[in-house]
């Protein structure tokens, strides 16, 4: 389950990408795709044992689709990606979004 849960994130990532889906992100786009990933990762323990795996592939996938954002080609040229939203007009409030939801996902482990 968890090998499927990455490949729909993977699907996910890749139709985001390819569609016109992502020109909704005005507006938002201090949400990431590892926000995603962690939110999977949280949900996952509120879900039976095959369905957590699903979400912890999903949101294994969606942190490694954002770490892979470093660039891509452009109209003939290469345009520098801000994997994690590095260097972006929008680092600190997605960072600090980021903190919330590593936090959220702690406490349950921290707890047992």
């Amino acid at each position: 389950m968890f090998l499927l849960g990455m490949l729909i994130g993977l699907v996910l990532d890749r139709v985001w990408w390819e569609s016109a889906l992502n020109k909704y992100e005005k507006g938002v786009e201090e949400l990431e795709h590892y926000h995603w990933g962690l939110l999977a990762w949280i949900v996952s323990y509120l879900t039976p044992l095959i369905v957590s795996e699903l979400l912890w592939g999903l949101g294994a996938a969606l942190v490694i689709a954002e770490w892979a954002q470093t660039g891509k080609w452009e109209n003939g040229r290469w345009v520098k990606g801000h994997p994690f939203a590095y260097k972006s007009r929008h680092f600190l409030k997605s960072t600090a979004i980021g903190v919330v939801l590593v936090v959220l996902l702690l406490i349950p482990l921290l707890l047992i």
